[in-house]
């Protein structure tokens, strides 16, 4: 027996070498079934074989082995925490990210410090649940007017009224419905994710009997009186008596409520005249127009050093430029919107004009619904009279949802609701493609078109009037301007625009190139950045240290769009751009990259980037950034729970939700801007976790450190506060949370077990983990 066991493990080693994986898995199978002690020495070997099998099958797409394969490595290790974590990966690489949520937490459970898994975790939930829904959820207000509304609308329905609910989440509204009346409610909610949620949602609130979930989208829902429908559609016995459908973004259309509206009134709600109705009942939307400086910042170039003749910059709201120029998308997963959002009562602003009504949408009136949906509908043209001097920058728009008679939700600047404002930037060109600056006074009207699509309102022209109703210069809207003198149109997100406009961010970044080259008679620098940016531009200008310019771009896109730019700006240093490494790589002094996202997280891939590029430097060579320290703080903030979580059912109203949807919660929340954010400091910052990419071994490595902090306020702890310090070159430091940079913060929010109810004096021991880019958290109490 032992000589067959020598034999058996000599064959898997053998297969695993020579990347026979199928092979060498049966191997260690049999290995184990004949020789049960020897799985501690087998362990390593074992999970190799599986993973890299379990990739082949995967590429294959024999699911079903695969799943078989599973099962077999978890008879031979029940325990093992990376089964579980690789078997959640290919999961989630077929698109079932349910599934491989649960394979994460089976491997916590496993393994508590597993920390590909809580990485892993943490992005397969953001992925399927919204961070949107947990903010709906905690807006009590919100929850209290639909409930409302759905009580009035229940009073006039018959006993055995059957109401189905559109775009149904979590099933709140649905299960509103079912406690008022002994009726029949369908809950129909196309994420597969949410759906899941729901069914466990309306069984813990017990009314299962009464509801009946639908995992389709609305408009494949049929209506058929027969048990024996073979289309593969969701099906409804009869017509329902009231639909309920609350699927409205900040610019309320959308999420498709129009589409899915006219559908359900042709084929799936009565009509009014045998008592069908929706709800809400209509809503009526407001527009005004607000200067602000933060919002240009997002959405033009102001930065006129960073301008280069013949080229546009500008963001991705908006879809209709020049026709001769050449649009370029910097990211690839950019698409183009009419509007984006924002909380503006965050922002500094100044109002400029009186607030108007725009348009009116009775969602009871199915002509005008089939009106819209169909395209029939005329442009809405409003004139709204100018109340205070200033620069128009932005069209804001609203709305007042009538739920039902008594029953409104309003969203305007001034709103506590969980909707943002819808925000159009208006901005205007000169022919040289300078921006200007569009004064207007109050003596004045300002004149708006929008396009009615069934998806949205669309910002078409924005005209100036005197006050004798003569029409002034055109102000072209960023969707539809005209750029006549303009060679190439570059599209980037409103966050890469945000870095655009950051004239010291990108002054330091040359500065520390050029003080580097004090030292070097010409410098040769790459820059592996991802996104966009013109610092390349303007170290091509200094022909007098830099000798030659290399790009490293991710795409062919981002190539394309590179080379159109330098065609046109560069100065007489020599730029190329690439998307693989030359064979032998070149060797360079200095090699930039940027590490921190706008957001206020680590740029994805970073310390993959930088050992991939270590090989690229000459001996004496530097990585600009130097360095990067995190730096921590601890937090109380009921705002930012708000945004990860649903706090508590009290904001559901007594509905059972927290327990189920919380498992999908968002450990860290990115975007924070803690100017604004209601927090309280339960401890001074303090630097935690260091990074120094030039002297450490960065592939492959978790970095950690611990640290005490001094409780200077009493408080619950709620979360960690992070930010970072970027060390440039020698002295020159960028810090993330300072004013007037374009970066926002990051808050990492604890397991409830560690959130500390603290006492002035108390002393709590932060770990910070860095496991590939995420940053992770744990607190404890010292001593404990």
């Amino acid at each position: 027996m032992e000589h067959m066991l020598k034999v058996y493990i000599a064959e898997a080693r053998s297969n695993l070498l020579n990347h026979n994986y199928g092979k060498a898995f049966a191997f260690y199978l049999l290995v184990l079934k004949i020789a049960p002690h020897v799985r501690k020495n087998c362990y390593d070997e074992f999970s190799a074989s599986w993973r890299e099998w379990s990739n082949e099958l995967r590429t294959l797409g024999r699911i079903k082995n695969l799943f078989t394969l599973y099962q077999q490595g978890c008879d031979a290790y029940f325990d093992c925490d990376m089964l579980h974590y690789h078997m959640g990966c290919q999961l989630y690489r077929l698109g079932m990210k349910l599934e491989a949520v649960g394979m994460f937490r089976k491997a916590l459970v496993a393994n508590s410090h597993c920390q590909p898994a809580r990485v892993n975790l943490e992005n397969a939930t953001r992925g399927l649940v919204d961070s949107w829904h947990f903010t709906m959820l905690n807006d009590k207000a919100r929850n209290q007017s639909f409930e409302s509304g759905i009580q009035r609308a229940m009073e006039t329905l018959p006993c055995d009224a059957h109401v189905l609910d559109i775009g149904s989440g979590t099933g709140l509204l649905s299960m509103m419905a079912a406690q008022l009346k002994s009726c029949t409610v369908y809950a129909c909610e196309m994420s597969k994710a949410m759906h899941t949620i729901s069914e466990e949602c309306i069984s813990l609130n017990q009314l299962s009997h009464q509801i009946k979930t639908i995992n389709q989208h609305s408009e494949h829902i049929l209506v058929s009186s027969s048990d024996s429908n073979q289309s593969g559609n969701a099906f409804l016995p009869q017509k329902v008596d009231l639909v309920i459908s609350e699927t409205l973004d900040a610019g309320v259309f959308g999420e498709g409520v129009v589409d899915t509206l006219n559908h359900a009134w042709k084929h799936l709600l009565k009509p009014k005249s045998q008592g069908g109705k929706v709800l809400p009942n209509s809503v009526t939307l407001y527009c005004c127009v607000i200067e602000s400086e933060a919002i240009r910042r997002k959405h033009c170039l102001m930065n006129k050093s960073e301008k280069v003749q013949g080229v546009t910059i500008t963001s991705c709201v908006g879809n209709q430029v020049k026709n001769n120029a050449e649009n370029l998308t910097f990211v690839p997963t950019v698409t183009q919107e009419p509007y984006t959002s924002e909380t503006i009562k965050n922002i500094p602003h100044k109002v400029l004009t009186s607030p108007e009504t725009l348009f009116e949408v009775d969602f009871n009136n199915p002509d005008l619904l089939d009106k819209i949906a169909t395209g029939n509908h005329e442009n809405i043209t409003i004139d709204l009279p100018v109340v205070k001097n200033g620069t128009p920058d932005a069209v804001v728009m609203w709305f007042d949802l009538k739920v039902a008679d008594g029953c409104h939700i309003i969203t305007d600047i001034e709103s506590l609701h969980c909707w943002e404002q819808a925000v159009y930037p208006v901005q205007c060109f000169s022919q040289n493609d300078e921006t200007l600056k569009q004064f207007i006074d109050e003596s004045s009207t300002i004149r708006l078109t929008f396009k009615v699509e069934t998806d949205c309102l669309r910002l078409m022209v924005v005209d100036s009037l005197d006050k004798d109703g003569t029409k002034q210069d055109v102000i072209p809207q960023l969707s539809s301007v005209t750029l006549t003198d303009s060679k190439v149109h570059v599209l980037v997100p409103e966050v890469q625009m945000l870095r655009l406009n950051d004239c010291v961010y990108s002054e330091l970044y040359c500065k520390s190139v050029l003080s580097f080259g004090h030292t070097h008679t010409s410098l040769n620098v790459l820059d592996v950045s991802h996104g966009f940016s013109l610092r390349m531009v303007k170290l091509a200008n200094n022909t007098d240290s830099i000798s030659k310019l290399l790009k490293y771009c991710y795409s062919e896109k981002e190539l394309k769009a590179f080379q159109s730019v330098f065609d046109l700006g560069t100065g007489t240093t020599e730029v190329e751009c690439f998307l693989e490494l030359p064979e032998p790589s070149s060797k360079y002094e200095v090699v930039i990259s940027d590490i921190v996202e706008p957001s206020g997280l680590f740029v994805p891939n970073m310390l993959q980037n930088f050992a991939k590029f270590k090989d690229c430097l000459l001996p004496e060579g530097k990585f600009i950034p130097n360095k990067v320290t995190v730096v921590a703080q601890l937090i109380h903030s009921d705002k930012i729970l708000s945004k990860c979580m649903l706090v508590s059912d009290e904001n559901t109203l007594g509905f059972k939700i927290a327990a189920t949807v919380n498992d999908f919660k968002v450990t860290t929340h990115s975007d924070l801007d803690m100017q604004t954010v209601q927090y309280i400091g339960l401890t001074p910052p303090k630097d935690t976790l260091t990074i120094n990419f030039n002297d450490q071994v960065l592939d492959g490595l978790d970095f950690k450190k611990t640290a005490v902090f001094q409780v200077t306020k009493e408080q619950t702890l709620h979360a960690v506060l992070f930010w970072f310090k970027i060390n440039l070159y020698d002295d020159v430091t960028i810090n993330t949370i300072d004013d007037d940079n374009h970066w926002l913060q990051a808050g990492y929010i604890l397991p409830n077990s560690q959130q500390l109810n603290l006492t002035i004096g108390d002393e709590v021991v932060l770990n910070t983990i860095l496991h590939n880019d995420s940053l992770l958290f744990s607190a404890s109490k010292y001593g404990s």
